[in-house]
């Protein structure tokens, strides 16, 4: 009897070492699948620039010290959009100056021509008047076309891609001061 209860527990420990080998030594079950042709993935490597399609270089068209700037590379401007401004006092004080004048030569024009109409002076003298009144409105449309040259504007809508220069720095005429792209297009070249 002995033997027996022996026997019935030794194989009840084999039975229960094959069920925890059965679930836990066993290792992981692997599923087999039938071999198929299926996509690839291609990979490219490449190295390449962004250009520009439309592209312009803005310069200073005088040499002038800077007195502001639009910190705006990377960034989108409209056409029109000021990037930067030039000392522009001198330029100003000459066009206050030439202003009296005109001012001066109207009042002088005006003089001129209540003495015509009197007859106490001359038509040469009125000639003069009306000459100095014309030189004196050249001048101011001169001063003021001379005047946009000390704001650079953005010739055209895009994206700022550098910018040169600091405030405080002198802009030599022509130098680059920013360089902008409308629209971009990618070149690369195969590795």
């Amino acid at each position: 009897m002995r033997l027996r209860r022996l026997v019935i527990f030794a194989l009840l420990a084999a039975v229960g070492a094959a069920a925890g080998w059965w679930r836990f030594g066993r290792g992981l079950e692997v599923t087999t699948v039938a071999v198929s042709r299926g996509t690839a993935v291609e990979i490219v490597y490449a190295t390449g620039a962004v250009e520009p399609v439309h592209w312009a270089k803005v310069a200073s068209l005088i040499r002038e010290r800077i007195i502001e700037l639009c910190y705006c590379e990377g960034k989108t401007v409209a056409k029109g959009d000021v990037l930067a401004r030039l000392d522009d006092q001198e330029v100003r004080a000459q066009l206050q100056e030439i202003r009296a004048r005109e001012d001066f030569a109207k009042r002088e024009m005006s003089r001129v021509t209540e003495l015509i109409g009197r007859g106490a002076t001359t038509t040469q003298a009125h000639e003069r008047a009306s000459t100095d009144l014309r030189a004196a409105q050249g001048l101011i449309s001169v001063q003021m076309e001379r005047l946009d040259d000390y704001t650079i504007k953005s010739p055209m809508a895009g994206v700022v891609l550098r910018r040169d220069g600091e405030v405080g720095e002198i802009a030599e005429a022509g130098q680059v001061r920013f360089a902008s792209a409308s629209r971009s297009r990618c070149r690369l070249s195969r590795k």
